[in-house]
Formats: structure tokens, C-alpha cells, sequence
């Protein structure tokens, strides 16, 4: 489970739904917070999508990461996720983000990183505040491949797969986990006929995941010409052999027309989640706005890291101006729990602009449409919460929120 769910204990999980069911406010929490505590890179990839922000080159203050997490350790703080627009070890004051981390006891469910900046010093730090996972955005599969793209040195090719290294070698603090090792490539046209390359690395630095993905957004010319696909697809297809029952190799490749059935792949996928990939909740409703909070290095607070990424989002306000625990309980949460109880209320797609929301977007109000509702928590807990939206829809509030907003119609 993503963003750190497995982190809970039950009674956190009940909090979440009786927030739920006041609907405007949480009983609890942040539960979650992520940190994308600095907009500044240390590499350029083309294919960035956070050019604007890493220009403005901002770095979170540790003093707001310091009382955000005493706030939310004292409401049930259980985890927090290091990722965001810039490159997370590239902070200006990165030793006392780590220290703050470290003394607050609270773990690390997730990191994302290119890994260059991974060295000694601040992978003992990591180890010892305790981590689940690191994703490493490796990308390329040549230091010649990597500087090309990513606009930097070769040689941070190099300190890359070495930084990754480290995570494998250093002795663990006692009682902290050995994090899993999930390693991400791009597959556009540069790197097409790259694929066996990148098991050969994965395997080299004993991988427990590897992500291929494709780009999002980008020129045409960059893309996998059709005639060479064929040949993509075998290289796929042999590595999902080589893979079959280890569920190690995920691939998501829709913008290059590559994201077919992967019988092997959701397999592969299946087996190791213990489950059936196709069997899904009916009611993955978003509980975001009851459960966590997304922190970008200029101090703007979004509801997670999908809004983060929207352009047009409005943050729920800037942690420069106010306090975590002012903006945990105010009006613009309030209102984005009231916005996301209306989705749960209608049980059907709503338009994010003919509903006059304020900070939802159409992946928030579309179900199935965002990537983290299927693994945010168990279906347990989804079954949960839609008793309550069930209630809810029975009383007469519902009944007119539905008639005046929504649809009798059951989302398809």
C-alpha cells in the first residue's frame, strides 16, 4: 500500500473515518506528510515538468518541517515521504532535515531520488530514521545516455549506481528494515532497444522493483518509431518471462501505445500483491483530504502530490503564512473535505468546473482516475467508508446533493 497506509494502527484508521463522517473536519492527523522540501535539482532532465518551480530554487525552512512534524506526531503522525519537484537530497541544509527526522522517530515509507547526491553520510542518516522503499530514478542505462537527457555529467551515471549501492551495503541500525531497492527507467526513443540493459543493472544492484515508464508530454521525435515497437515488445515480453512469478517488473508505457494486456505482466503483479490485479473496490473514494498533506519547498500545501503537479491547483495555503496545525483545521480544508464528501454523496463523474470546486480537479472526481486510490489503503477500509457514503446518501441532504449536483446513474 502506498503513502505509507500500513503505518496505521487501527484506531488511526478510525479517526480517519469518523473525520469522514463530519465530513469538513479530521479527527487526527496529518497521518501522512509529504516533503517536497526543496524546488531546487541537481540534474535537467528534458522531460521535467517542474522546470518553473526548480528555477525558483526554493528550499522549505527546517524550522516549518521541525513544528510541522511536533504538530503531527502529537495528532498520529506514522510516516513521511521525501520526493517532490527537486531532488530531495539537494537542500541547502539536508544534514538538518535528516536530524529532524531522525529525532522525531518517524519513518520514511518512501523516498524518491536520483540517487547522485547518496553518499555515506546521509545513507546511514536515511537507514537510521528507517525507510520502506527508495525509488531511483535512474532513467537511462549509459553515462552517455544519462548526461545526454538529464543535462548533466557522465560521471553522475556513475555516483548514481554507487549512491544505490550503498543502501544494499551499509550495516543497518538495530531494528531498522533493509529498504526495498525500486529502480526506474524511461522507454521513449533513445532508449527503445535499451530494455535487456536494464535488467542486467537491476540485476547487478539486486532490485527488489523495476519500474519502464514512458514520458509524458514530450515531442513526438522523442517517441519509439512504430516500426521498431515490434521488436520493443519481444524485448518486453523476454523480460517478463525472466520475471514471471517474482512480480518485480512493472511497466506503464500509454503514451507510447505500449500499455497493451501484459497478460504476464498483471500475472506477475497479481501474484505478488496475493490477489487478482483486475479484481478492484467498486468505491476507492479519495480520504486524502482526512488523512495527508503534501509540503513544496516554497511552503505551499497541497492535498497530495497529484494536485501538486496540476498547473492550475490552488494550494490550500503556504506554510510560510501559517502554521501545519492553522492550515490542518481551516477553511481551506474544510472545504476541499466538503468538495470531496459531494463526490462520495453523487457515487458518479462530476465536472470540477460546472460544480464550482475550488481545489478539486477531474482526477479527484473521476473514479478510477487516479493512480493512488487503488493502493492507498486495504479494501477493507474502502468498505468502511462507503457505509458511511451510503448512509449518507440515504438522508435527505444526500438526497438533495445528489438531485441538485449529481446523478441517480452509478459510476460506470
Amino acid at each position: 500500500m502506498a503513502h505509507g497506509w500500513h503505518h496505521l494502527e487501527r484506531a488511526d484508521e478510525e479517526r480517519i473515518l469518523r473525520g469522514i463522517e463530519a465530513g469538513d473536519r479530521a479527527l487526527g492527523g496529518p497521518f501522512h506528510i509529504e516533503f517536497d522540501w526543496t524546488d531546487r535539482c541537481n540534474v535537467h532532465c528534458f522531460f521535467c515538468h517542474n522546470d518553473l518551480r526548480n528555477a525558483a530554487g526554493r528550499d522549505l525552512d527546517p524550522a516549518i518541517i521541525r513544528s510541522s512534524m511536533e504538530f503531527a506526531k502529537a495528532n498520529g503522525l506514522r510516516s513521511v515521504r521525501l520526493s517532490g519537484g527537486g531532488e530531495s537530497l539537494f537542500h541547502r541544509r539536508i544534514d538538518e532535515c535528516l536530524d529532524i527526522l531522525l529525532e522525531t522517530g518517524v519513518p520514511i515509507d518512501n523516498l524518491t531520488t536520483n540517487a547522485v547526491l547518496l553518499n555515506e553520510r546521509n545513507a546511514a542518516k536515511l537507514l537510521a530514521i528507517g525507510m520502506d522503499e527508495v525509488i531511483v530514478s535512474l532513467n537511462y542505462t549509459t553515462p552517455e545516455l544519462y548526461a545526454r537527457h538529464m543535462e548533466t555529467s557522465p560521471r553522475n551515471f556513475e555516483r548514481a549506481l554507487e549512491g544505490t549501492r550503498l543502501l544494499r551495503e551499509l550495516p543497518l541500525p538495530e531494528g531498522k528494515p533493509r529498504p526495498s531497492i525500486v529502480l526506474q527507467f524511461t522507454l521513449h526513443g533513445p532508449t527503445r532497444f535499451e530494455v535487456p540493459r536494464m535488467m542486467e543493472i537491476a540485476d547487478d544492484l539486486d532490485a527488489d522493483r523495476v519500474l519502464i515508464r514512458d514520458l509524458y508530454r514530450v515531442d513526438q521525435s522523442t517517441r519509439i518509431p512504430e516500426a521498431d515497437k515490434p521488436r520493443v515488445r519481444e524485448d518486453l515480453r523476454e523480460a517478463l518471462r525472466a520475471d514471471r512469478g517474482r512480480g518485480r517488473l512493472h511497466i506503464s508505457l500509454p503514451d507510447e501505445g505500449l500499455d497493451g494486456p501484459w497478460e504476464e505482466h498483471l500475472r506477475s503483479l497479481a501474484e505478488s500483491a496475493g490477489t487478482p490485479n483486475e479484481e478492484r473496490t467498486p468505491n476507492e473514494f479519495c480520504h486524502m483530504p482526512w488523512y495527508s498533506v503534501a509540503i513544496r519547498g516554497n511552503g505551499d500545501a497541497f492535498i497530495c502530490c497529484m494536485l501538486m503537479i496540476e498547473e492550475e491547483a490552488k494550494p490550500l495555503g503556504n506554510l510560510n503564512d501559517q502554521s501545519l496545525a492553522d492550515l490542518w483545521h481551516g477553511p481551506a480544508l474544510a472545504t476541499i473535505r466538503r468538495e470531496m464528501e459531494r463526490v462520495m454523496i453523487c457515487d458518479t463523474r462530476l465536472d470540477p468546473g460546472r460544480q464550482g470546486f475550488e481545489f478539486l480537479f477531474p482526477i479527484c472526481t473521476q473514479h478510477r482516475a487516479c493512480p493512488l486510490a487503488f493502493s492507498l489503503s486495504a479494501p477493507e477500509f474502502y468498505d468502511e467508508a462507503e457505509a458511511i457514503h451510503r448512509r449518507k446518501r440515504r438522508t435527505l441532504r444526500g438526497l438533495l446533493t445528489r438531485l441538485r449536483h449529481g446523478s441517480r446513474r452509478r459510476r460506470g
